[in-house]
């Protein structure tokens, strides 16, 4: 989890502000200007088999240090200053990992408040769910039209961009193709005509299952008489 912090003396910004210490600072000497990163004992996942549980935990987190330090809100998270490359002024400061709910364990409700411009896994999310939710309803439809994976890859890359156009610091370009990727793969390979049918017929049993039926109350017995003669007297009563 790594923050662009534009300050002059960036340094000091997360003891100054109630957070722990980074993993590393990577410092530009010249104005003072960092990124910092927190290393995750649990790395999160965030491609269409991941979880959504942690993901959203991840954004409420990087959401609130983030406002905490002042970071930059436009910084997307995904490449960042090279602690080991010597341009950079490097302090290792925690030596060990960080728990994702201890790191949230620093944060209150005000700091975690959703915000106009989230987060970069904010944003990755907002993209994400927006997409599957139309993949779920419109796979299989592609796929009795006969059309392909790439035709769907399209289709879903049109609504992801009408998405991220909204953002005030939009995704950038190729982070947005890797979600598409990954989300209309997973989709069209999950989602199959055949086992479309056999979720329906296990719902279709489990409906019939909860019904009263007669083979399952046997009104004749109650009556002490058979069931022949039970069906008999139903169809000649008036």
């Amino acid at each position: 989890m790594v923050f662009d912090l534009d300050h002059p003396d960036s340094w000091f910004e997360p003891e100054r502000r109630g957070l722990p210490s980074p993993n590393f600072y990577a410092v530009n000497r010249k104005n003072g200007h960092a990124h910092v990163g927190y290393l995750l004992t649990v790395p999160v996942g965030c491609s269409a088999k991941s979880h959504r549980e942690p993901v959203r935990l991840f954004e409420d987190v990087e959401r609130g240090f983030a406002r905490r330090l002042g970071a930059d809100p436009a910084y997307n998270g995904l490449i960042c200053k090279n602690p080991l490359h010597s341009a950079w002024e490097t302090d290792w400061a925690a030596s060990g990992t960080y728990d994702l709910l201890r790191l949230n364990d620093y944060l209150d409700r005000k700091d975690k408040l959703k915000v106009a411009a989230p987060s970069s896994i904010g944003r990755n999310c907002a993209v994400f769910d927006a997409i599957r939710k139309v993949g779920y309803r419109q796979v299989l439809k592609f796929k009795k039209d006969g059309r392909s994976l790439n035709d769907f890859a399209t289709y879903l890359s049109g609504l992801a961009v009408s998405v991220n156009a909204e953002f005030p610091f939009p995704l950038w370009k190729v982070e947005l193709n890797g979600i598409v990727k990954s989300v209309s793969r997973w989709i069209w390979d999950e989602f199959t005509l055949a086992r479309f049918s056999r979720i329906q017929s296990k719902r279709g049993k489990l409906a019939w299952s909860k019904t009263d039926t007669l083979a399952k109350s046997k009104p004749w017995e109650a009556e002490g008489i058979s069931r022949a003669t039970w069906f008999r007297r139903k169809t000649t009563d008036p």
